[in-house]
């Protein structure tokens, strides 16, 4: 959010502070999260490039070049926070097509919901990233935003970039993503390409704004407050889940983990070993936080071939 608003500054004002920003915000959410950053960076670039085409003329090279800056920025921030998944690209290679097709979304994860959601309980049910449902009435304001709000140039490129959100999303069931995947270096090491449905929901929050502003305008100053906490209130009914479903994990030392803790240092296996992954290994990496000792159980996006012949051997 803070690196649109930052590229948005910049184009209006070509000021090199704003596209500093821009790169330091763009920079600060690729180190949140290697996955957001990346598709941030997409993003910004096209929905950027888009509206850089329709700065007047004196702007045009002032906003260049202090998106340029920020570009650098960034650039400069990902040569070195990226060394270690280089390396480990190096390694273990790239996310083969079945399992990036398997955390892909599709237009059914779009009409998903949450197992638990309160509202749309006879709805498709999603799994884990594929709860994609955005509601009716934000995407009902974002209509009313593009149709009765001006000017309407920026509304229509944000809308191109929730497009190419939603198509990033599909992954290598979309348009752009195999060319990404293909061609793009470190997107083809991710696994979940349907994360990028958060830009999805970023862009449509932005033009459902531009329609709650239409709407809330139409009624009485005295009655707007109360029309914007009904509209609030509805959203949240609409994203209601209940009950929450969450597995209580312990803050303190459980009684093997002291124990644990008070041995010598060595290597620790758990058992028993999961037969189909992640299994169990979650949970006794998180016990291992209590003692600090090594384990050969671990939980990663990434299985060692080493991890897995272990598996196997112990199963035979």
């Amino acid at each position: 959010l803070w690196a649109f608003w930052a590229m948005q500054k910049a184009l209006e004002s070509g000021r090199l502070k704003y596209g500093v920003l821009t790169g330091v915000f763009a920079a600060l959410q690729l180190m949140s999260c290697v996955y957001y950053g990346l598709f941030l960076g997409v993003l910004l670039g096209v929905v950027g490039g888009l509206q850089w085409l329709f700065v007047s003329r004196d702007l045009r090279l002032p906003s260049l070049r202090a998106l340029a800056v920020g570009a650098l920025v960034v650039l400069a921030c990902a040569a070195i926070y990226s060394r270690p998944y280089r390396s480990a690209s190096a390694r273990v290679g790239a996310r083969s097509p079945g399992e990036v097709r398997e955390w892909s979304a599709g237009p059914r994860s779009y009409r998903a919901v949450s197992e638990s959601n309160l509202l749309y309980a006879s709805f498709p049910k999603g799994w884990d990233e594929n709860s994609l449902f955005p509601g009716f009435v934000p995407p009902l304001l974002a209509i009313v935003g593009l149709i009765s709000v001006r000017p309407r140039r920026t509304a229509l490129i944000y809308l191109a970039g929730l497009a190419l959100a939603v198509d990033m999303s599909f992954g290598l069931n979309g348009i752009i993503y195999p060319w990404l995947y293909k061609y793009g270096g470190v997107f083809s090491g991710l696994r979940a390409p349907a994360r990028a449905s958060i830009f999805f929901l970023l862009f449509l929050g932005a033009l459902a704004a531009r329609g709650a502003t239409a709407v809330l305008g139409r009624d009485r100053l005295r009655a707007r407050p109360y029309a914007a906490i009904a509209l609030v209130g509805v959203v949240l009914l609409e994203y209601w889940v209940a009950p929450l479903h969450l597995v209580p994990y312990p803050n303190q030392a459980p009684p093997l983990e002291e124990f644990l803790r008070q041995r010598p240092p060595g290597p620790i296996a758990h058992f028993p070993m999961p037969r189909g992954l992640p299994g169990p290994d979650p949970h006794y990496l998180y016990s291992s936080t209590f003692h600090w000792k090594p384990i050969v159980n671990g939980y990663s996006g990434y299985y060692p071939p080493s991890y897995l012949r272990r598996l196997k051997a112990v199963e035979g």
